[in-house]
């Protein structure tokens, strides 16, 4: 909720054989679970560390020659900048509160149009949705009764609101109605799948945004990569060899990030599945685990402020509860210290996730998303370098 402070209490169990401090860890806990929920990051339920992403496998494509990358290879004359990579994303002008419903332009291909946030699917990938808002239950009806079954997701600037001009399609592949059983609290759960990619052109109904009354529709026309005759094969092949150093390292260095694993399951190419696409989320699902490591250390840091606290003061732990508001100025202070730390990491995570999905998903040729590609994983692979270095400087005092 808004108001999180209200149920942090430390509770101290007394008995003959035992004295258990049991909810000191549970204030830390739900504090930090306060503090997360009011930070916006699309944390999977995967749990933090090492992963190998499931439900994703390609056959590999084995890389040699001149265009292969030395393992181990520290020279990136030609890397190139992630900033100079990204495209600048386009947005639909601001709904108006007060704008009329207008008509389709003859030709143009109407969709229902459902914001979930900033946050972008990539193409190809499924995802599940609980729908429970009216006019979201609407939008469900009407995609299944005419057949559809489809629908555009475009993501939404966090400062000013306003859509970006180039969305996915999800298509709805299973629906099962649970009103009965959440008491009418959530309708459908719904699975689908990326199956595509659009320009949103306008928006027919603006005012509905505001009244609720029902969905937006948009006129849409469809983004296809222009370069799908080109052979991109040496630069497919730069990037696959560019994975590979970045995974050994990872593993060389204990990071808990990839696996070696994941060398036989992604490539650069084309492919719906394993390909250049997955790569794209597999950085995706990587930041995720990187705000999740934040969120845990966060935790841990907060348990340890409070635990402090009570130890040198046993006697300030006479009654049976302690609300969070009566720990001493010094200990909120340094929470709320590191809470703003872990709003700023993690703020700084879920932007650039934010900024590359976006990227990979507006771009409309392979080329440039291989070139985006590029230069996510070569600042990973310098970044990393520069780690083993300094833990090879450390190790040698």
């Amino acid at each position: 909720g808004s108001r999180p402070n209200a149920f942090f209490y430390i509770m101290v169990f007394s008995s003959k054989a035992t004295r258990r401090h049991l909810p000191l860890r549970s204030l830390a806990l739900l504090l930090a679970a306060g503090i997360v929920c009011r930070v916006f990051v699309r944390l999977s339920a995967a749990p933090s560390g090492s992963f190998v992403p499931s439900g994703i496998f390609h056959s590999p494509r084995t890389r040699s020659g001149p265009h292969a990358r030395k393992a181990g290879e520290d020279k990136l004359e030609t890397a190139l900048d992630v900033e100079s990579c990204l495209p600048k994303i386009g947005y639909l002008p601001a709904l108006d509160p007060a704008g009329d419903e207008v008509e389709p332009e003859e030709g143009m291909n109407v969709m229902p149009l459902f914001p979930l946030g900033s946050m972008l699917y990539l193409p190809h990938s499924q995802h599940g949705l609980n729908i429970f808002e009216p006019r979201y239950r609407e939008l469900y009806d009407n995609i299944l009764f005419s057949g559809s079954r489809r629908f555009v997701v475009p993501s939404v600037d966090p400062e000013t609101q306003r859509f970006a001009d180039v969305g996915v399609v999800l298509y709805l592949d299973d629906l099962k109605e649970v009103s009965e059983m959440t008491q009418d609290r959530v309708k459908y759960v719904c699975q689908h799948t990326v199956i595509g990619r659009v320009r949103i052109k306008r928006v027919l109904n603006q005012r509905s945004w505001f009244t609720r009354e029902t969905y937006l529709r948009v006129e849409t026309e469809p983004l296809e990569d222009v370069d799908n005759d080109e052979d991109l094969t040496e630069l497919e092949s730069t990037v696959e060899s560019l994975l590979r150093d970045v995974v050994t390292l990872h593993v060389e260095l204990k990071k808990g990030g990839f696996k070696l694993e994941i060398l036989d399951m992604y490539n650069a190419s084309r492919a719906e599945q394993g390909g250049l696409w997955s790569l794209a989320g597999l950085w995706e699902d990587l930041l995720t685990s990187r705000a999740q490591i934040k969120k845990g250390e966060f935790e841990q840091q907060v348990q340890k402020a409070v635990q402090t606290y009570v130890e040198q003061n046993p006697e300030e732990m006479k009654s049976n509860q302690m609300r969070f508001e009566d720990l001493p100025a010094s200990v909120r202070n340094e929470v709320a210290s590191l809470q703003d730390q872990f709003r700023e990491d993690v703020s700084v995570i879920v932007e650039r996730q934010v900024q590359l999905a976006q990227a990979w998903v507006q771009t409309d040729s392979h080329r440039g998303r291989l070139e985006l590609t590029k230069a996510v994983y070569e600042e990973e692979y310098r970044r990393l370098l520069a780690q083993k270095s300094l833990q090879s400087v450390l190790g040698d005092l």
